[in-house]
């Protein structure tokens, strides 16, 4: 029950991010591909959560790209290990952002991930959507 969850999550995910992307229609298309990052616990105590949702995450992205992407352009996921704590899942949004240049993060196993994701995401709004 938990993984149809969260194929349903990416889904709206993937649905999202196709409206973010598709808004700016006026614009050329690019031909490079589409970064989204990822935050879930990859290692610790909640690795097993975080690497079915990875996996699942790998599942969906394998299906978009075999048919061609979102709008002809290719989708790739940074995937960053939360350690299900506030301090990695903060230090995790902020490589997504300011060094891989993500525009779209999802993610956060443990509630520490997601609450200091939020947070630490507070400042950087207008450049990044956050699911």
């Amino acid at each position: 029950m938990k993984k149809i969850i969260i194929g349903i999550v990416v889904i709206i995910l993937i649905v999202v991010g196709i409206s973010y992307f598709g808004k700016n229609s006026s614009q050329p298309t690019s031909q490079e591909p589409i970064k989204i990052g990822f935050i879930g616990s990859l290692s610790g105590d909640a690795a097993s959560y975080g690497e079915t949702e990875k996996n699942t995450t790998e599942l969906a992205l394998e299906e978009i790209n075999s048919k061609g992407g979102i709008n002809g352009r290719v989708v790739n996921i940074v995937y960053e290990d939360g350690k299900c704590n506030g301090k990695d899942a903060t230090n995790a949004v902020q490589k997504l952002i300011n060094i891989d240049k993500v525009k779209i993060i999802f993610g956060g196993t443990c509630s520490a991930e997601t609450f200091r994701r939020f947070i630490s995401s507070f400042f950087n709004l207008a450049r990044c959507l956050f699911a």
